[in-house]
């Protein structure tokens, strides 16, 4: 997969060989760099994939169900209705990423940056979102019922139109 990549043939703006829909399924990607690959709508169920670089993604519509996604950087990442069920993004940078439409119920996203990200109609029921700073994100419609918020401050931070666990409800 790499050498798919450094041989751009897999570059987002210059793609020989499509890896949109590719199924990736329990792929060993760790400590992989691929700035703005294209993998809208790729299976990447159970997926290894911590450590790893891939700010600029196109990973809309994609199923990261139960991938292990710590530590990895998807700074402005297009993950728009991507299913991230069960995923760990502990300690990984999402900002400015598009996760609107996304599900990420029950993720681990402890720790991680989520600096401007869109999270609008996105399902984080029961995600872990402790000790992220929620200030400065886009939570529009965005279910947070059953989430973990301990060390996460939301003091002074918007939460109309969010659906929220009962402790803060």
């Amino acid at each position: 997969m790499q050498f798919l990549y450094e041989s751009d043939l897999i570059h987002k703006d210059k793609c020989v060989i499509n890896l949109a829909g590719a199924d990736l399924s329990n792929a060993d990607l760790n400590n992989i760099d691929w700035p703005g690959v294209n993998l809208c709508e790729t299976n990447l169920h159970q997926a290894s994939i911590h450590d790893a670089r891939l700010n600029n993604a196109d990973l809309r519509k994609s199923n990261l169900s139960h991938a292990n996604l710590r530590n990895t950087s998807l700074v402005n990442a297009d993950l728009w209705s991507a299913n991230l069920q069960n995923a760990d993004l502990s300690h990984a940078n999402l900002r400015e990423a598009k996760l609107a439409a996304a599900d990420m119920s029950g993720s681990n996203l402890s720790n991680a940056n989520l600096y401007h990200a869109n999270l609008d109609e996105t399902d984080m029921g029961k995600a872990d979102l402790s000790g992220i700073d929620p200030n400065n994100l886009n939570l529009y419609f965005t279910n947070l019922s059953g989430a973990i918020l301990s060390d996460t401050d939301t003091n002074g931070v918007n939460l109309s139109n969010v659906f929220l666990p009962d402790d803060l409800a």
